[in-house]
């Protein structure tokens, strides 16, 4: 140890004694490590941290596998009930969903999301209450009272953290509950990046469903389902029953249109990652580019190292004379290294903080508010730790051996050397260079491909025009769903119709209010028009009929995939959507007979089920033969884009709003200048008719379609900056060799010169040799680019990974870069008076 603190010592004034170098390299460093460190905060948060519950690791999540191979976490009810009732292999199946509500109190209201959950859901999950007690299972049962619970930043910001808050009764949807606990500050549940305001009992949430069958109907999916498994319970042996349980149920309940159901066990310690699906394809990629990253800071500080230990070749062979060997020499350099990575480090944590606090206001796309909850917590300190070691190695080692090898009589003679010129001496120098700039180049292809392909994405066709419209949403309250709705979502021939129930006088007050609103709305100076709708797309979101060929009238066997989404009148003028034939809703259409519903299709849902033929005026039916045709085409809409930018637009079919329950709706309004200005009249107008609704999600139709580019955009910009920094370091590491080797070529080029060199054959000796390096880079890295570059493709839009315009492009920009880094120093030699260096030893 004795011999530990004299090397940190000794290195300290090392460091210290060059303040330059070590600004320089403790810069660098810290730009590879921090970048590492915040971005492994973020696939933390996203990917890797276990839920705060006892054992995770038992933990499992249930999905069902489409036809194509895709993964569903929607469950009916009754499904699983039979599961949890059923199967022994666990020691409970909780089940779990997601909604918005309106909490009201103190004569406001504001918009807050629920996770309803079954009543032995904490019990599963393995988690305590922080204050009063959990929800129980006797809190699920039908008829029981309404219980909830709050979460921590709920009970801080509304009841001030009171104890006595649980107790209390708040009134959700105009119905009373008892707060009968508070939820742990660090838990979020089963659904990652969701952070629920409050946690009701499932059964209490399915009247908020369109369908008020949810808890009976095995065709309604809507509920995510967690699971622990039992002692000494494999998840292959929990699958297995879990699967003959599957089977039984289904033989058991034969339902229309419902095949069988792969079943799939995935590890649940981490929770639902779903909603973050995109933010996690970005953590995994900027991870590789953060750790290319790192690599070239760790070459450019080692190229530093060595021009460095070179320099100090004589105070090396002077320790060696005295007795050093080789080992405790190789020992003291890396511990200099060892201490310019922590400082690195140190400032690489500081840039972390910063840039976790900037990643963390990205919202990543999802119908849920997500959140990403970065933190630099133990796990993040022992990853900065972990690389800055990582670093200290990779740029210490290659310098120390190199430099602990110096033959003792030449050093002792002289300090002069051939630079570049000489390759015993030039080796690891040049070698870290090429790396650098292939590297370097890899990520900048990188960029330009994504930079390409999000210019790509934004050029798409909307089939609407987004500019001069607002959009907000607002939920009166929730009327009771009756069998029109059902049969407006095509669920009739499925479930059994019933008769319709009367619309109550609170159902009326709500259709009233939507019908002043839009009026009043219209009335607005600067409102051209106005509209509701209860999607708004582009939208991962809505509503997706998966049908029976046979259902629509198609051949069978197959199924059909319809998106349907409910418009008010006046929606497609409002949105600037095209319509190729017919006309769009009005209000003779709200007060149509029940048996006949009007509705407009798009181009592709035409093109499916009337190839070649106008379907204006056509009627069809989604409840299959025999079943009267009750929906007429009004309307062809062109075709847009509705889940994603980059989908092929899908059969789209346009309903009425009188057959949608009168859950929430969205508003959305053209104006004739800025929409943003018409945000507090139109707030104002909802509280003048309604003090008690709230308004949320108020934005303009531009900033609604730039969140479908968010993720994209977000890794563009962040792998173009990164490789443009890893530009700037092999271009950094690139001048200094070529300096260095000007340097110790002082006197050559003086000789060269006093025979007869000029200064441009000065000038392509220098800019030659440096070029070579940078030509054998670009060679190196396109080889790697050509492989890696096809890890990208699932980010690219319209372009290919070996699109020829990038591929070209970027090397000339760093063959540009790269020959300005060459000319200064070449510049300079070119200016050496002859008789002065040749006086130079």
């Amino acid at each position: 140890m004795r011999a530990f603190f004299q090397d940190l010592r000794f290195g300290f004034r090392m460091i210290l004694k060059s303040p330059a170098f070590t600004a320089v390299a403790v810069a660098t460093l810290a730009v590879g490590i921090g970048a590492n460190t915040a971005f492994f905060s973020l696939l933390d948060a996203v990917l890797l941290r276990p839920l705060p519950v006892e054992n995770p690791q038992q933990l499992v999540l249930v999905k069902a596998k489409g036809t194509g191979g895709s993964l569903s976490s929607d469950f009916a009810y009754a499904d699983y009930a039979d599961y949890r009732d059923r199967c022994r292999s666990f020691s409970g199946l909780a089940a779990f969903d997601a909604l918005p509500l309106t909490l009201s109190a103190a004569g406001s209201s504001e918009r807050i999301y629920a996770a309803g959950v079954s009543g032995n859901f904490f019990q599963v999950v393995g988690r305590s209450a922080a204050l009063g007690r959990t929800l129980a299972p006797g809190d699920d049962r039908a008829g029981a009272d309404g219980a909830v619970m709050l979460s921590y930043h709920l009970w801080q910001s509304r009841f001030g953290g009171e104890p006595g808050a649980v107790g209390r009764v708040v009134t959700l949807e105009g119905k009373p509950y008892t707060i009968v606990g508070v939820v742990p500050r660090d838990f979020q549940g089963m659904t990652r990046g969701f952070f629920p305001d409050v946690w009701v009992p499932v059964t209490r949430t399915a009247p908020f469903e369109f369908n008020p069958d949810a808890l009976s109907a095995r065709n309604m999916s809507w509920l995510g389902i967690a699971g622990r498994l039992g002692k000494s319970v494999s998840r292959e042996q929990a699958l297995a029953e879990l699967s003959a349980v599957a089977r039984k149920v289904r033989e058991e309940n034969p339902t229309p249109g419902l095949g069988k159901q792969e079943l799939v066990l995935l590890p649940g310690a981490q929770g639902d990652d779903g909603n973050l699906a995109d933010v996690s394809r970005v953590s995994l990629l900027l991870m590789g580019v953060v750790g290319i990253l790192l690599l070239i800071a760790c070459a450019n500080v080692g190229g530093l190292m060595l021009a460095r230990a070179s320099g100090r070749r004589r105070e090396i062979a002077i320790r060696r004379a005295l007795g050093a060997g080789r080992t405790r020499l190789i020992r003291q350099l890396l511990t200099e290294s060892l201490l310019l990575a922590v400082l690195g480090g140190a400032a690489g944590l500081l840039l972390a903080l910063w840039s976790a606090d900037v990643l963390s206001q990205f919202r990543p796309q999802s119908y849920l508010p997500m959140h990403l909850g970065m933190r630099v917590d133990l796990r993040v300190l022992g990853f900065c730790a972990a690389a800055s070691l990582l670093a200290a190695l990779l740029f210490g080692l290659a310098p120390a051996l190199q430099a602990s090898k110096a033959q003792l009589t030449e050093s002792l003679k002289s300090d002069s050397g051939a630079g570049l010129s000489h390759p015993s001496r030039r080796g690891w120098g040049a070698t870290l260079v090429v790396v650098q700039v292939a590297m370097a180049l890899v990520l900048l292809l990188g960029g330009g491909l994504l930079l390409r392909s999000l210019r790509r994405e934004q050029a798409v066709e909307l089939g609407m025009d987004s500019r001069n419209v607002l959009a907000l949403s607002v939920q009166p309250g929730r009327g009771r769903t009756d069998a029109a709705q059902l049969a407006g979502l095509g669920f009739n021939r499925r479930n059994a119709p019933g008769q319709p129930v009367q619309a109550n006088a609170d159902e009326e007050r709500v259709r009233e209010f939507f019908r002043q609103l839009v009026e009043s709305v219209q009335a607005l100076p600067g409102v051209r028009s106005a509209a509701l709708v209860t999607t708004l797309t582009p939208s991962p979101g809505g509503t997706r009929l998966t049908l029976d060929a046979t259902d629509v009238g198609l051949p069978g066997p197959g199924e059909v995939d319809i998106d349907v989404n409910w418009v008010g009148p006046g929606y497609f003028r409002t949105l600037g959507i095209p319509l190729l034939r017919g006309r769009e809703f009005n209000d003779e259409d709200s007060h149509a007979p029940d048996d006949l519903d009007h509705v407009i299709v798009n181009e592709a849902l035409a093109r499916l089920l009337w190839p070649g033929q106008d379907p204006v005026g056509r009627r069809f039916s989604l409840n299959g033969p025999g079943t009267p045709a009750s929906l007429e085409v009004i309307g062809l809409a062109r075709n847009g884009i509705y889940r994603s930018l980059r989908e092929a637009p899908p059969p789209y079919l346009y309903r009425n709003l009188r057959h949608f329950g009168l859950s929430e709706r969205t508003l959305v309004l053209r104006t004739s200048g800025d929409p943003v200005a018409m945000i507090p009249a139109v707030r104002h107008l909802v509280q003048t008719l309604d003090p008690s609704v709230p308004v949320y999600g108020v934005k303009t139709m531009e900033e609604h379609v730039a969140v479908m580019l968010a993720a994209a955009r977000l890794a563009t910009w962040l792998v173009s900056l990164f490789g443009l920094v890893a530009l700037f370091l092999a271009s950094l590491g690139l001048y200094g060799l070529v300096s260095y080797a000007v340097l110790q070529r002082t006197r050559e080029i003086g000789v060269r010169m006093a025979l007869g060199a000029r200064h441009g054959d000065v000038l392509r000796l220098v800019v030659g040799q440096g070029m070579k390096l940078i030509f054998l880079g670009i060679a190196l890295g396109l080889t790697a680019a050509l492989l890696l570059t096809r890890l990208v493709t699932g980010w690219l839009f319209g372009i290919s990974p070996l699109d020829p315009l990038t591929f070209a492009g970027i090397p000339m920009l760093l063959v540009s870069v790269a020959l300005l880094a060459c000319y200064l120093p070449a510049r300079r030699a070119a200016r050496v008076d002859p008789i002065i260096a040749l006086r130079v030893e």
